[in-house]
């Protein structure tokens, strides 16, 4: 979910897509401070266990829906 939601961001700033570890790198670059993504990408590439926090989810989904909204 995490990184879909890097997908759609960068597709809705950019229109253009990418892969999922593209799109997370490209918000990081946007926004540094998000936990969710950077758990995310540890549990992508290198270690499936790893915990994504479920506030720091809420906190991106929040960030990405405000940054995606029409208008």
């Amino acid at each position: 979910m995490v990184l879909t939601a890097c997908r759609i961001w960068h597709f809705a700033v950019e229109n253009a897509h990418c892969s999922k570890a593209q799109a997370a790198r490209w918000a990081l670059g946007r926004r540094h401070r998000l936990t969710a993504v950077r758990q995310a990408i540890e549990q992508y590439e290198r270690d499936p266990a790893t915990v994504v926090d479920e506030h720091a989810i809420a906190e991106l989904l929040d960030h990405v829906l405000a940054a995606t909204a029409p208008g």
